[in-house]
């Protein structure tokens, strides 16, 4: 039996166990930020639970083939409808009520909730009346960004996976062994998103698109020096394109993520650098809707040199 992740030897030993041990919980709680492998590891307790196999999972059967492909009937994820901001308490009625249902499958049902922090406490006290007395064979997955989200009334009744980032050698490790990247890329990547992998592969896409990571990080290096001349040069090579200029966002984003967690410990520059992440956030709100374009940009500009004015 493998384990899907890297640099979480502590994680595998917990799970590896209570798979020994044929205790699986029936409620568990993934908790770790994004990027860091917490649909993984729930795939990988969905595929044990509904996998037949002896060695369960065993990556070869039908059950493992649907669990990895999002098919299997006997697998449910409960996500925060479009346009919404979390896991309404309908859904999770809805839930208790499927619970209650045979397998159509395999001997049990999975339910994954993915980003659970966004269950208010209706909904969380919805949740806990099934978690006190799960019917049969059913299995509850709570992904989370921090289980200090979630009630402690909840949290009583799972036992918690706590997932840490990788270190950057271990990012750069995964990523050779996963991409087709060249090195540079690889360690440039590795770098920049901190050894958090799910961050990692997407930098190594967008290089593949248009060099979007590097403009970013030419624009960082602009509005950091206040050269809004510059920054308005680089925005202009984004074409007028809505979707493209939403990735370069995205990438900038990314950068300043990255520079928050590595200089945590340096509060004024925590302060300048959690400002321009405000602003970027704003900004790829504001993408969504059909304003001008080039305004915004303009726009966009001027704000992160504001910020740099004030702090030099």
């Amino acid at each position: 039996m493998s384990f899907p992740l890297i640099s979480n030897e502590g994680v595998a030993e917990k799970w590896q166990a209570v798979v020994r041990a044929g205790r699986i919980p029936h409620a568990i709680v993934i908790e770790g930020e994004s990027g860091t492998g917490k649909s993984l590891l729930s795939e990988t307790v969905a595929k044990t639970v509904l996998c037949r196999a002896e060695d369960a999972p065993c990556e070869t059967c039908k059950d493992c083939h649907l669990v990895s492909v999002g098919t299997h009937p006997d697998l449910f994820i409960i996500q925060p409808p479009e346009n919404r901001k979390g896991i309404s308490v309908d859904q999770i009625r809805q839930l208790r009520m499927q619970a209650y249902q045979k397998p159509q499958m395999a001997s049990a049902l999975v339910f994954v909730i993915d980003r659970a922090e966004t269950m208010n406490a209706e909904s969380q006290n919805a949740l806990l009346k099934i978690l006190e007395e799960p019917p049969g064979q059913t299995v509850f997955v709570l992904e989370c960004l921090s289980c200090a989200a979630l009630l402690p009334t909840v949290l009583s009744r799972c036992t918690v996976f706590s997932l840490k980032t990788p270190c950057v050698a271990d990012c750069e490790d995964y990523l050779r062994a996963h991409s087709r990247a060249k090195e540079e890329a690889i360690t440039r990547a590795a770098s920049l998103a901190d050894g958090n992998i799910g961050r990692a592969l997407s930098l190594l896409g967008r290089q593949k698109d248009g060099g979007l990571t590097e403009l970013a990080d030419s624009y960082r290096s602009a509005m950091e020096a206040g050269n809004i001349y510059e920054m308005l040069c680089m925005t202009a090579k984004l074409d007028k394109d809505r979707a493209k200029t939403e990735r370069f966002f995205t990438a900038l984003r990314l950068s300043l993520l990255s520079s928050i967690k590595r200089d945590f410990d340096e509060p004024y520059t925590v302060k300048r650098l959690f400002a321009y992440l405000d602003i970027t956030d704003e900004v790829m709100n504001q993408l969504k809707n059909n304003g001008n374009l080039s305004l915004l940009l303009c726009a966009a500009a001027y704000r992160y040199e504001n910020v740099t004015g004030q702090a030099r």
